[in-house]
């Protein structure tokens, strides 16, 4: 099947009797500059920049576009007066619309916005955002092509028989990867080896706002498969490439898995590396089989596409041993175990409470099919323990938050495996899974703030490591910085004295909005909260951290934080006193019902006791900590 060039497509509308013309997709009201005139809208499309559309720039037969017509002085989240036409590539004809349309009547001008690939639901009334996703696995042709994403538009366009220039803009970012042999190594022999290659910690789900040119990438990372085949060119092999949601890189969490010659090579990407819209990146991985690989990126200047970050990082071969030196637990108490790109284990620093322990461990789990197998935990190190009686056994009851602990008789394991069949072996097993290391954060990413927070595990309950920090809802929007009392939603923010920042509070409208979670994530129920209380014998020491005061004898009641809660006392607002208050004395978390619809109590914890209480919600804003769903 022959392409036809952009350039060379014109949109053809066919003009025909005004009765015909008033359709769903043009919304007529009693404004004149609404009713459809004679004029027909004719288009003529082309791509700038640098390729990264699948096939050579070039549509493909029954591709789709969106089409948005805006008269002036409308934005794209108020009237329109075309609403998401599409129109589908034909080979024969070029472009044909669902339905023919008209400029206005009159000469008023118009504004036009369309956008590339085609969505049944557009961007809903009112609103400015639009759902953008990539595939993950870009192998094929068809779903590397549907992974790009374009916009054309055009301003103060009157009415005319002239044809409506519309340039489309790649906005997604393009990362080509070249693998170059070290001197002396040979680059056909490297052909033969075929490496594979996936893209680990990246986002496929973005939103894209048409009024601020903004991307917000949503919902879990992924593992990405690029695009092409190996071909050798000047010396190095190339022809492998990715489209890409534009976000920062973090080495922590980004990075490139490649298998040559039945090794695994792990390839973290360079801190404060920023995939940015319109971009074109390179990544060049040097290899030399008795060394491993370097990774270096560059050539960031592609075309007339913006300077790009540079940078480079060494990355190693992937091995099968864990040494519990590694576990730093330094952003997080969890850590996620990979091997090529799927999670096979998950290592807890944790507090363990039964009959027969009590006692902070650091505990691996087997991940099977993407589940932490919360039956089948081995004890790797009892932390401050120096006795024989490592390697023990965990089980949770899932319905009481339970546990079940059988006491080991190990010294303190410095190294560990994981098996072929996901299990946790200390001793070496004949082919242990190579793996890679990766602290598990929680990344919340709102309009253009990101806040990371760490996960603690709690019996089988996985906690937010701090308070949330949002000033924006999760589809984007601002949420109201309250300065008084009245019933909207809204948050305030305060700080006792010598606070490293501000806290953040919010109101029960804030909560039952439906919006103030991360995804993924939930504000916990009355059930959840009584789950946690019951496993932990109702003992707040276990959860307070920071500089709680003295009780009103003077006596500083233990703080022991032994869950790795971090319940600093953060204080919380109150309508009666005006704003802030009780900072160093309390901190009090919401709860909501099962539906999380409503509210009925808060969860105290308090500087006067160590137990755990229920408390008052009214007139007041409070801290929200959130619970993995």
């Amino acid at each position: 099947m022959k392409n036809k060039s952009i350039a060379s497509f014109m949109i053809k509308i066919v003009m025909m009797p005004l009765l015909f013309t008033i359709s769903c997709v043009n919304e007529i009201s009693e404004d004149p500059v609404d009713i459809p005139g004679e004029i027909p809208i004719r288009l003529s499309t082309q791509i700038l920049c640098n390729h990264t559309r699948a096939i050579n720039n070039e549509f493909q037969e029954k591709d789709a576009i969106g089409l948005y017509v805006l008269t002036q002085l409308s934005t794209i989240n108020q009237k329109r007066y075309i609403d998401n036409m599409r129109f589908t590539c034909s080979q024969a004809t070029g472009f044909e619309p669902e339905e023919t349309i008209y400029y206005p009547k009159g000469d008023g001008k118009c504004d036009f916005i369309s956008y590339y690939p085609f969505q049944e639901t557009g961007i809903n009334q009112d609103q400015s955002i639009m759902q953008v996703q990539i595939h993950t696995d870009q192998s094929s042709v068809s779903k590397h092509s549907l992974s790009d994403f374009m916009i054309a538009t055009n301003s103060d366009i009157t009415p005319s028989q002239n044809m409506v220039s519309m340039e489309y803009k790649h906005k997604l970012c393009k990362l080509k990867i070249t693998i170059k042999p070290a001197p002396g190594e040979d680059i056909d022999e490297l052909l033969n080896d075929n490496p594979s290659l996936s893209l680990n910690g990246f986002h496929s789900d973005a939103s894209y706002d048409f009024l601020t040119d903004r991307f917000e990438p949503s919902g879990q990372t992924i593992s990405v498969t690029p695009h092409g085949e190996w071909k050798i060119e000047n010396n190095a092999l190339t022809g492998k490439e990715v489209i890409l949601i534009p976000e920062k890189i973090e080495s922590d969490n980004h990075y490139i898995n490649i298998d040559i010659n039945g090794k695994s090579y792990s390839c973290p990407f360079p801190d404060n590396f920023q995939l940015a819209s319109e971009k074109n990146c390179s990544i060049a991985i040097i290899y030399k089989p008795s060394e491993g690989i370097q990774i270096n990126n560059f050539d960031h200047s592609i075309t007339d596409w913006t300077e790009g970050d540079s940078g480079e990082t060494t990355a190693q071969e992937t091995s099968g041993v864990i040494h519990l030196s590694a576990l730093k637990f330094s952003k997080s108490n969890v850590y996620k175990a990979i091997n090529e790109g799927t999670q096979v284990a998950e290592i807890c620093k944790e507090y363990l409470l039964a009959d027969n322990i009590d006692a902070q461990a650091i505990v691996v789990y087997p991940v099977l099919n993407g589940a932490t197998d919360l039956n089948n935990g081995t004890v790797i190190c009892l932390l401050d323990e120096p006795a024989s009686i490592h390697g023990g056994k965990v089980s949770w009851n899932k319905v009481n938050n339970a546990l079940d602990y059988t006491p080991g008789n190990q010294s303190i394991i410095s190294d560990f495996y994981i098996t072929q069949d996901n299990s946790i072996s200390i001793s070496k097993p004949e082919n242990p899974l190579p793996v890679r290391l990766q602290e598990e954060v929680l990344t919340d990413i709102r309009n253009t703030e990101t806040q990371t927070y760490p996960i603690v595990k709690i019996g089988i309950q996985y906690w937010m490591g701090r308070s949330l920090e949002a000033t924006h809802y999760t589809d984007g929007k601002a949420i109201t910085l309250k300065k008084d009392f009245t019933t909207t939603a809204g948050y305030y923010t305060g700080k006792f004295k010598d606070a490293p920042q501000d806290f953040y509070f919010y109101n029960s409208e804030a909560v039952i909005s439906g919006k103030l979670s991360p995804q993924g994530w939930s504000i916990p129920t009355e059930t959840e909260w009584e789950l946690l209380k019951q496993y932990i014998n109702n003992d707040a020491s276990k959860l307070k951290f920071g500089p709680w005061s003295s009780d009103e004898n003077g006596d500083k009641l233990p703080i022991l934080n032994i869950t790795g809660f971090n319940g600093v006392p953060e204080g919380y607002i109150l309508k009666s006193k005006n704003g802030y208050t009780n900072g160093l004395y309390t901190v009090v978390y919401w709860s909501t019902n099962s539906s999380g619809n409503q509210t009925n109590r808060a969860i105290y914890l308090l500087h006067t006791t160590n137990e755990i209480k229920d408390g008052n919600i009214t007139d007041r804003a409070l801290s929200v900590r959130c619970i993995r769903k």
